[in-house]
């Protein structure tokens, strides 16, 4: 009797979620959130970052859009950067950044069809073959916030990047910890991620060691608490 009672109660259990419904849950949860931008520990402007779920077709897509303004050394810098990916694997499906670094104004398309991707700037399009599991530039971060927040977890992606015309292949992101950080005299639990990328050195192509890229801390629900990039650029959680 216990035998058929554990068979039934099997095939009553729902079936294991997908992972595009798993995202799509996960986005849902994201919500808008505001930041501050920091220069080797100083104020220097905000950001938001938000993310939500919309129609595509016969099907669904994320939408990722972050608008910042911050600035460097003396130089005001704004960006506002739409991208838009599948649920499944959050490929990169299109994207659209525009405004103004220290190098000039920025106003730059991609879009990807089967395995190639076009990007269009200052009215040239250039085409790049890319892989299945090619994302924007937008998507690791959403990925390091959706993943299961447990140490040891991992995934891997090639990134598209717009301005350079590149695709950066085997970009690593790892859970390698859990901590406390401290924002505005508020303490968060946080699980601390590490990106790391092996490139092919550019004469023999034997390939540079990996080095820590970016750290994010993400919080145990999905969201960005605090990034820090390898040039003292710190993204903080305006906590208030």
């Amino acid at each position: 009797m216990r035998l058929l009672l554990a068979a039934i109660f099997l095939l009553q259990a729902a079936p294991a979620q997908s992972e595009a419904n798993r995202l799509e849950a996960a986005l849902k949860r994201f919500g808008d959130r505001r930041y501050k931008i920091l220069q080797d520990g100083q104020g220097s402007g905000s950001m938001t970052l938000r993310a939500r779920i919309e129609k595509d077709g016969d099907g669904k897509a994320a939408v990722i859009e972050v608008g910042l303004t911050a600035m460097v050394k003396d130089f005001a810098v704004s960006l506002k950067f739409t991208e838009k990916a599948s649920l499944d694997g959050c490929r990169l499906i299109s994207a659209k950044m525009s405004g103004r670094d220290p190098v000039g104004d920025i106003d730059c398309a991609a879009s990807v069809r089967e395995a190639t991707a076009s990007i269009t700037a200052k009215n040239k399009t250039h085409a790049i073959e890319v892989t299945e599991r090619t994302v924007g530039e937008l998507a690791p971060l959403v990925m390091a916030c959706t993943t299961d927040q447990k140490v040891g977890a991992s995934f891997k992606v090639d990134v598209l990047r717009m301005v350079t015309q590149r695709l950066e292949k085997g970009r690593e992101f790892t859970c390698v910890a859990k901590e406390t950080v401290e924002i505005a005299g508020r303490k968060f639990d946080a699980f601390k991620w590490e990106e790391r990328w092996v490139q092919e050195g550019p004469k023999d192509g034997a390939p540079i060691p990996a080095k820590v890229e970016t750290t994010y801390w993400v919080s145990p629900d999905g969201y960005v608490l605090r990034t820090l990039g390898s040039q003292g650029m710190e993204v903080v959680l305006d906590a208030k």
